[in-house]
C-alpha cells in the first residue's frame, strides 16, 4: 500500500520529494507566465507609441501644410508674391512676438516628436514587431495553461495519495501499539505459565505467609518468654532462635529445652490462629500435653495467653495429665479407668 516504503521516515521523505518537485514546476510556470505578461506589455506599449507618433507626425505635417497653403493664399490675396515681401511689409512687434512663440512651440513639439520617434525606432530595432511572435507567445500561454491544469490535477492526486498514506500510517501505528500491548500481556501470561508448574508462585506465597507468621509468633513469644527469645525466619521451615539474654546469640531451635520448645510451639500455634482471621476461621485450638515441662510461673503465662484466646471467642482444648493445670480449667472432660479395659468419661465444671 505504501509503494515499498516501510518506515515513517521513508514515507515522509517521499512526500517531501513530491512536494519539492511540485514547487519547482509551479516556479517554472510562474516564470513563464511573468515572461509572457512582460512581452505582451512591451508589445502593447510599442504599438501604442508607434501609433501615437505616426498620428502626431501626420497631424503635424498636415497642420504645417494647411498652414503653409493658407498662409500663401492669404499672401496672394493681400497682394504679396512671397513671404519675404510680406515680412518686409509687416513688422509689428506684437505680431512678431506671437509668431516667435508659435514657432518656438512648434519647434519644441517637433523636437519632442523626434525624440519619441528615435526612442520608438530603437525599441522596434531591438524588438521588431512580429505577428508570428505574438502567435508563438499565445501558443506558449495556452501550453503553460494546459501544463498548469495538469499540475493542478497532479497536486490533487498527490494530496489524495498523501492522505491515504497518512491514514495507513496511523492505522499501522495503532496496530503496532496494539501488538506491543498484546506482546506484553502474552509475556505476562507466559511468565505466569512458567511459574505455576515450578511451584515458585506457591513457594513465594508460602514464604511470605511463613515470615508473617514468624512476626506474629515473635509477638507471642516475647510475652511468653519475658522478652528473652525471638524467632529469626530465614525461609520456609528455616528458623533460628535469638537469645536476647545471651548477647543476641543465634542458635538452632533444636537447642531449646522441652519447656522452651513448648512455648515456642505455642507461640507459633497462636500466630497461626491469628492468621486464620482471614476467609477461613479456625475457631478451635487443640494442645496435646507439653505442659509437664513448664515451671509454675511459665505455666501461668501460658494459661493466661490461652485464656486471652478464649475471650476472643476461640475454643481451647487441652489434653494433659498435669494436676495443677487441670485444676485451673473451668470445664473438664475427665477419663477414668474402671478396669477390664474400659474407661469412664465425666464432664466436670
Amino acid at each position: 500500500k505504501t509503494g515499498g516504503l516501510t518506515t515513517l521516515s521513508e514515507i515522509d521523505t517521499a512526500i517531501a520529494e513530491l512536494e519539492a518537485a511540485l514547487q519547482a514546476r509551479e516556479t517554472e510556470r510562474d516564470e513563464a507566465e511573468q515572461l509572457l505578461r512582460e512581452s505582451q506589455t512591451v508589445l502593447t506599449e510599442a504599438r501604442a507609441n508607434r501609433s501615437n507618433c505616426q498620428s502626431r507626425r501626420t497631424e503635424c505635417f498636415q497642420k504645417s501644410e494647411t498652414t503653409k497653403h493658407a498662409y500663401l493664399e492669404r499672401l496672394s490675396e493681400a497682394g504679396f508674391d512671397s513671404p519675404e515681401a510680406h515680412d518686409s511689409a509687416f513688422r509689428e512687434e506684437a505680431w512678431r512676438r506671437q509668431t516667435s512663440e508659435t514657432i518656438a512651440d512648434y519647434t519644441e513639439e517637433k523636437q519632442a516628436l523626434e525624440v519619441d520617434i528615435a526612442r520608438l525606432r530603437a525599441i522596434f530595432e531591438e524588438n521588431p514587431f512580429n505577428t508570428e511572435l505574438l502567435e508563438t507567445l499565445e501558443a506558449a500561454e495556452q501550453e503553460i495553461g494546459k501544463e498548469f491544469d495538469e499540475k493542478q490535477h497532479e497536486i490533487v492526486v498527490q494530496r489524495i495519495e498523501i492522505n491515504r498514506l497518512k491514514d495507513a500510517l496511523a492505522k499501522r501505528v495503532a496496530i503496532d501499539a496494539e501488538m506491543q500491548q498484546s506482546g506484553q500481556e502474552l509475556e505476562r501470561w507466559q511468565r505466569l505459565q512458567n511459574t505455576i508448574p515450578a511451584n515458585s508462585l506457591r513457594d513465594f506465597a508460602l514464604d511470605i505467609m511463613f515470615k508473617q507468621m514468624g512476626s506474629l509468633a515473635n509477638s507471642q513469644l516475647k510475652y511468653l518468654t519475658s522478652e528473652r527469645y525471638q524467632l529469626k525466619v530465614e525461609g520456609i521451615g528455616k528458623l533460628t532462635v535469638v537469645d536476647r539474654w545471651n548477647a543476641n546469640d543465634e542458635r538452632p531451635v533444636e537447642t531449646l529445652s522441652g519447656g522452651e520448645s513448648f512455648l515456642t510451639s505455642l507461640a507459633l500455634a497462636l500466630a497461626l490462629s491469628e492468621l486464620s482471621r482471614g476467609r477461613s476461621q479456625l475457631h478451635s485450638l487443640f494442645l496435646d500435653e507439653g505442659f509437664g515441662t513448664l515451671d509454675s510461673e511459665t505455666l501461668d503465662v501460658a494459661i493466661a495467653a490461652l485464656e486471652g484466646l478464649q475471650m476472643q471467642g476461640r475454643s481451647i482444648f487441652l489434653i494433659s495429665h498435669v494436676g495443677e493445670l487441670t485444676r485451673r480449667i473451668p470445664v473438664r472432660i475427665a477419663v477414668d479407668r474402671v478396669g477390664n479395659g474400659s474407661s469412664r468419661v465425666q464432664v466436670r465444671g
